[in-house]
């Protein structure tokens, strides 16, 4: 009779190992495509978040720098014939309108050609040399 019980039981428990690993690897499978496809779109939608405000920010840089090119007040600190305290009072009040509630402008300066710093947000900058910085440097020699 117990060889009988044996002889059931080890096929019982040997078919039950077997089970049990063919639903855990299914259930892993199965787990491991739900985290795929939940990962994938969260992983596009951050890459498109990301472009998305870069290419804002750029654009917002690039229009910024058109109406620095133009802007009557700086361009009048470059003018041989110049009225400075005008120019330094107008410059002072355009670099302030730039960096007012902008995260992305909070320490902005013009160089001469020298590379010194002619006008500043922050003050302890003017007359400082920033011809060592590689961005000015390459600025400057086009």
């Amino acid at each position: 009779m117990k060889s009988i019980r044996v002889k059931l039981i080890a096929p019982f428990l040997i078919g039950l190992f077997v089970i049990t690993l063919l639903l855990s690897w299914y259930t892993y499978d199965a787990a491991m495509r739900a985290v795929r496809r939940a990962v994938f779109p969260v992983s596009e939608a951050k890459t498109d978040q990301v472009y998305n405000s870069m290419s804002l920010l750029f654009r917002s840089l690039m229009s910024t720098l058109q109406n620095m090119a133009v802007d009557p007040h700086l361009a009048s600190i470059f003018e041989e014939k110049r009225d400075t305290a005008a120019t330094k009072k107008n410059t002072a009040e355009w670099i302030e309108i730039l960096t007012q509630g902008n995260d992305y402008y909070r320490d902005i300066f013009v160089t001469d050609k020298n590379g010194r710093c002619i006008a500043s947000s922050n003050p302890s900058h003017i007359g400082k040399s920033f011809m060592e910085m590689e961005p000015v440097r390459n600025a400057l020699e086009g």
